[in-house]
């Protein structure tokens, strides 16, 4: 990623945070992108490093597992997380 497009990744999530929004990045591909948006404090995200296209039934599974390990892992009071 280039420093043009951190920068601008940047100053949405900060104004987004200072508007009280919480923030969801699209098109993660990446574990530099993955660091970075955890870093800024984005708060989900969604992409080819979480997932490809899944055919329905695979997408429903996949978010039972994933609900399922973070219903173990979570502390009360907290939202989910893709990270």
């Amino acid at each position: 990623m280039d420093i043009d497009s951190a920068q601008i990744i940047a100053a949405i999530v900060a104004m987004a945070h200072s508007l009280k929004l919480q923030t969801f990045a699209e098109g993660l591909e990446t574990h530099e992108q993955m660091k970075m948006l955890n870093h800024l404090g984005c708060h989900f995200a969604q992409g080819y490093l979480i997932s490809r296209r899944l055919p329905e039934e695979q997408f429903l599974q996949f978010v039972r597992d994933y609900w399922a390990q973070e219903q173990r892992v979570s502390r009360p009071g907290r939202s989910a997380r893709l990270s």
